[in-house]
């Protein structure tokens, strides 16, 4: 994974107010120092200055040009504003909205755990991850991943069982991310 050089988050501090309760992040009136020249600076402050920052991401994630040019996700941002400090892994959105960046819908998360959380395929036709009809028989599958082994479950007469036994693993092994899936 490429690593990305970070702005610092005393500057962070200088251009963004961050609201955790709504997870907006908003440009704060910045000073001449940020800018090659006065014109640049007002500009800006009579632009943008209050008006909340960013733009909307292809992936639906809201991005931020930051003062050093780089391009960051809003919730990475919001993340190191509130704590103080970047996260070393991933920002899992909980309720898989992702422009909801309030902090009490953030979370860290390892690239495993954050996946646990995505949106069910178009292609999924049981409507649970991990549950499948067998293929030229009556019943179902259940199938759950953990350290990138898939585990067979089972095969079940009754779908409602196939998706306990799912369930019950999904808890087992994905703790805080069990039954994360929409």
């Amino acid at each position: 994974m490429k690593t990305m050089k970070k702005i610092e988050i005393k500057a962070l501090l200088e251009m963004l107010d961050y609201d955790p309760e709504t997870g907006v992040l908003v440009w704060k009136k910045r000073p001449l120092e940020h800018f090659n020249s006065e014109r640049a600076m007002i500009v800006f402050n009579s632009t943008r200055a209050g008006r909340v920052a960013g733009s909307w991401h292809r992936a639906g994630y809201r991005k931020i040009k930051t003062l050093d040019g780089g391009d960051y996700l809003a919730h990475r941002l919001a993340w190191a504003i509130h704590s103080g400090s970047w996260p070393q892994f991933q920002i899992d959105h909980k309720n898989g909205i992702r422009h909801d960046n309030r902090i009490a819908n953030l979370r860290i998360a390892s690239h495993a755990d954050n996946c646990r959380n995505i949106k069910i395929p178009k292609t999924n036709k049981s409507g649970v991850i991990g549950v499948s009809a067998m293929s030229n028989q009556k019943g179902w599958r259940a199938r759950i991943k953990v350290n990138s082994k898939t585990i067979h479950l089972g095969k079940f007469d009754d779908f409602d069982k196939a998706v306990a036994a799912r369930k019950a693993a999904e808890k087992l092994h994905h703790k805080e991310f069990a039954g994360s899936n929409r």
